[in-house]
C-alpha cells in the first residue's frame, strides 16, 4: 500500500524504495503468462533482464532465489518442481550470463536435487568417493604445469576445483 511504501521510503530513504518497487515488479509479473506461444528460454531470459532498469533490483532478485530454492524442500512438490524449473532454466542462465559463477553453481545443483533427485545423490556419491583421487591429481598437476609455464616464460597462478555437481551432469 501506499502508506507503506511511505513509511519505507522515510525509514530507508528513496534509493530503496525504488529497489523495492523494481522487486515488487518482477514478483508480479509471469512472464509465461505474457510471452508468445512457443518461446524459447532466451526469450523468457531477455524480457526478464528488459523488466529490470535498476541493476540493483536484479542482484537482490537472484540473491534471493538462491536463498528460496534452498528451502524449496519445504513445499509441495508441484510447487517445489516449479521453483525448481525456473531457478535451472531462468535464474541461472541470468547468473551465468552476468558471470556471477557462484549463484549459477548454488542455483543449478539445489533445482538439479529438486528436479532430478535419484540422479543428483548418485552423481553425489560418485564424486565424493573420487575427491581424494581428483584432488591428488590436482596436488600433481600443478607443479608440473607451473613447471612448464615458468619454461615458457608465463608467470602464472593456476587454481582448480571440482566442478558443481550439475555442471558434471
Amino acid at each position: 500500500s501506499k502508506e507503506e511504501d511511505k513509511v519505507l521510503e522515510d525509514a530507508f530513504g528513496v534509493e530503496v524504495m525504488e529497489i523495492v518497487k523494481g522487486l515488487r515488479k518482477l514478483s508480479e509479473y509471469d512472464i509465461r503468462d505474457t510471452s508468445p506461444k512457443n518461446s524459447n528460454d532466451k526469450y523468457f531470459i531477455q524480457t526478464y533482464l528488459n523488466l529490470t532498469k535498476d541493476f540493483r533490483v536484479l542482484l537482490v532478485r537472484l540473491i534471493d532465489r538462491s536463498v528460496h530454492i534452498k528451502t524449496a524442500y519445504v513445499h509441495p512438490p508441484l510447487l517445489r518442481n516449479e521453483i525448481g524449473e525456473k531457478a535451472l532454466y531462468l535464474y541461472a542462465p541470468i547468473c551465468r550470463l552476468l558471470g556471477f559463477s557462484s549463484l549459477t553453481s548454488i542455483l543449478e545443483d539445489e533445482a538439479f536435487k529438486i528436479l532430478y533427485p535419484d540422479k543428483y545423490y548418485n552423481l553425489v556419491k560418485i564424486v565424493e568417493k573420487r575427491k581424494t583421487e581428483i584432488r591428488k591429481f590436482f596436488d600433481d598437476a600443478v607443479p608440473f604445469l607451473k613447471t612448464i609455464l615458468k619454461e615458457n616464460g608465463i608467470d602464472a597462478e593456476i587454481k582448480t576445483r571440482i566442478k558443481h555437481y550439475f555442471s558434471i551432469y
